[in-house]
């Protein structure tokens, strides 16, 4: 077993370790863009809510979607410089999973429920799909998600309307852009990713 003293040093000396260096051996420096933390949070010290899942735009990279544990879902369409909420009087401002429809970036589902596991992790309400860019919700399957968390939500970049969600409730597959479900799976999933060469194929665990 690795002696505390030492387990303390190696923790130290990795924080110094940079996690990516290019060909040259330069690591990439790393810039706060917000939003900053609440200075009188939670037990009165500095913190922020977590950030579960982002989504960009793949025909505009300066528009991204971000879904948080329970602050709903942020747009900012400069690239991170500022930020707006798209969600805030939806069925459920907790939220797990986010993706942009493949065939139509304005077309957006966003999973209730964050898979974190935590004591202060909130359970979901549904599927909300949004059909222009965020401006208005549409909530789907709440007969199926309600009380569920979503770890992670796929599109399918070969069928369109093809969702495969890994929830707390088990791994589901929509046809239909995410108006009905079926479940292929029992369990508790925590990721899906669908193979960049191979798109008929999902890996689920």
């Amino acid at each position: 077993m690795l002696p505390a003293a030492g387990r303390t040093s190696a923790w130290l000396d990795a924080r110094n370790v940079p996690l990516w260096v290019d060909a040259s051996g330069n690591s990439p420096a790393w810039e706060p863009i917000g939003p900053a933390p609440i200075v009188e949070g939670w037990g009165g010290s500095r913190n922020s809510g977590r950030v579960s899942s982002i989504a960009i735009d793949p025909t505009n990279t300066k528009r991204i979607y971000i879904g948080a544990s329970h602050g709903g879902v942020w747009l900012t369409t400069d690239g991170g410089e500022s930020w707006r909420p798209m969600a805030d009087f939806e069925a459920s401002l907790s939220f797990g999973s986010i993706c942009l429809d493949p065939f139509n970036p304005a077309v957006i589902y966003a999973g209730t429920g964050e898979s974190h596991g935590s004591f202060d992790s909130y359970f979901g309400a549904g599927l909300l799909r949004s059909t222009d860019s965020g401006r208005t919700w549409e909530l789907l399957a709440e007969e199926v998600f309600a009380g569920a968390v979503f770890a992670k939500l796929v599109a399918s970049p070969k069928v369109p309307g093809l969702l495969i969600a890994a929830t707390s409730y088990g791994l589901f597959r929509s046809l239909d852009g995410g108006r009905y479900w079926q479940k292929l799976e029992n369990g508790h999933f925590w990721d899906v990713a669908n193979s960049p060469k191979q798109p008929d194929v999902f890996y689920a665990c």
